[in-house]
């Protein structure tokens, strides 16, 4: 079985550029792209703008969600399902 490679051309490189700066996720990437995530991941960290990884994700979450549960009236469920 040969292996086909889909090389990239400038449209597809400026358009990864610009997902990822807006945030957009290595899966949101790749569907958009059509391309697999591997080969999306790689792409971005050889154009030097590559998606951050999951602990700087899921950190950037939980202050999300403090701040989001700290404008709780009193008494209101928490995301963890606990009361204020």
């Amino acid at each position: 079985m040969k292996l086909i490679v889909k090389g990239w051309n400038a449209a597809d490189v400026e358009r990864l550029r610009q997902m990822v700066l807006a945030g957009a996720s290595v899966t949101r990437c790749s569907a958009a792209l059509n391309r697999p995530s591997n080969a999306v991941r790689n792409q971005a960290r050889r154009m030097g703008v590559p998606f951050p990884g999951i602990r700087v994700l899921k950190a950037a979450q939980k202050v999300k969600i403090a701040a989001a549960e700290r404008t709780l009236a009193p008494g209101s469920l928490r995301y963890d399902g606990s009361r204020t």
